[in-house]
């Protein structure tokens, strides 16, 4: 699955180059854009914008009861000739997640956050100024402050025990087997199944039992619990979407007995452990594991023992003085780095030179809509204009050829 911005270029692209792959709408560019494109009469409408958003949002859907309550909205407020809406049912398939629901790791991403994010974290390292020499080594030092991050979260993990919301044995074992920030979702689902979920029927059959589910929060499910094959299989499909058991399916585990989550429906990408061999290659590197054994082996042994941490104390502070200094690294040693990481040395006379910087599409920030200015300029303080005396937005310089509806009392 690809997901980008609406842009009419991509989309073409997407379905010639990679037609094999689902093409998708960022929802967050889309709904920021309701306000702006609904009549002025209904852009103070809450109850209207909110009944879109939960519509547009919802997870648990099919694309059938999607349409359903869409027209539902549509046709109560009288937006069924409009053209932004009716463009945007016409491209449901494209942003709704009603109609990601069979996509496994769909429900995860729906916007163009992730990338976004890491275009962020990167810019703090890189610049479009950086040669190749700097970008690699910035782009390493980026990648080890992931690797450190990673790294806390692991001992995180590892050394503090999760506030368990139930005597479940199941959340028990989701606290021991996933990370952190899993956990705290799958604790959820699970405080929820005890808590808002009832078994409302049950359909024995000699090799599947069929469960209606009542959920007191998103309405009935149905659960097939297949005894030959060991499945348990929900109408949410967030097993499919998430690669995380639902709720649902948890009222059952709890009703046939289980202490624990199945094998099957525990996904790897998920647990503690899960990144264990790429930390054995990426996060130290091989070289300097004895070196860390031998100095932790001597913080050991001088534990507890002042005399014997003193004279290490000594020991450590006299080789590092002694070799500081042939740490240092000097412009000409930068040099010599720079040619290695080149393969070449740098020519007496620099005859082709990088092109201009050229802002193409898509590049930079995000070009803000007049309703996020005009929301950003309602944000700003008043101040006191001293040419009209008013509590304004603006200053004595342009106080003429601004307009200004706020008064004094505002």
């Amino acid at each position: 699955m690809l997901i980008t911005d609406q842009d009419p270029a991509l989309k073409i692209a997407v379905e010639n180059v990679m037609p094999n792959t689902r093409h998708r709408f960022c929802m967050w560019h889309i709904m920021m854009k309701v306000a702006q494109k609904l009549p002025i009469s209904l852009r103070e409408n809450a109850e209207l914008t909110s009944r879109l958003y939960e519509v547009a949002w919802s997870e648990f859907d099919e694309p059938s009861d999607f349409e359903e309550k869409w027209f539902e909205v549509i046709n109560e407020y009288g937006l069924a000739e409009h053209s932004w809406f009716s463009d945007m049912f016409s491209k449901r398939t494209y942003w709704i997640p009603a109609y990601f629901r069979d996509l496994s790791m769909s429900g995860l991403f729906r916007t163009t956050s992730m990338s976004e994010s890491e275009n962020s974290f990167f810019r703090k390292y890189l610049n479009r100024n950086s040669n190749l020499a700097s970008f690699y080594i910035h782009y390493e030092s980026a990648m080890q402050a992931q690797r450190h991050s990673y790294k806390q979260l692991c001992m995180t993990d590892q050394t503090t025990t999760p506030k368990l919301k139930t005597h479940s044995s199941i959340e028990q074992h989701a606290s021991d087997i996933y990370t952190r920030k899993i956990f705290l979702e799958v604790q959820v689902e699970i405080f929820e199944a005890l808590n808002r979920c009832c078994i409302k029927s049950m359909d024995t059959g000699a090799e599947e039992h069929k469960y209606v589910i009542d959920d007191r929060s998103n309405g009935t499910f149905f659960v097939a619990h297949n005894m030959l094959e060991d499945t348990i299989i929900c109408s949410c499909k967030k097993f499919v979407k998430d690669g995380l058991s639902c709720r649902h399916m948890f009222v059952v585990m709890q009703n046939i007995g289980l202490k624990a989550i199945p094998q099957k429906y525990v996904i790897g990408r998920w647990l503690k452990d899960a990144g264990k061999s790429v930390l054995s290659i990426d996060g130290v590197k091989t070289h300097n594991r004895p070196l860390f054994s031998e100095a932790f082996r001597c913080i050991g042994i001088a534990e507890g023992n002042e005399a014997l941490t003193e004279s290490l104390m000594v020991e450590l502070k006299k080789w590092a003085d002694t070799n500081e200094t042939q740490s240092t690294t000097s412009a000409t040693t930068k040099e010599k780095m720079f040619q290695m990481f080149y393969g070449s040395k740098l020519p007496s006379e620099i005859t082709i030179h990088p092109p201009d910087p050229v802002k193409t599409k898509g590049s930079g920030k995000r070009l803000k809509s007049t309703y996020e200015k005009e929301l950003q300029k309602a944000k700003k303080p008043k101040r006191r204009c001293k040419k009209c005396r008013r509590l304004v937005r603006h200053d004595s310089r342009n106080c003429g050829k601004v307009v200004e509806e706020e008064s004094d009392d505002d």
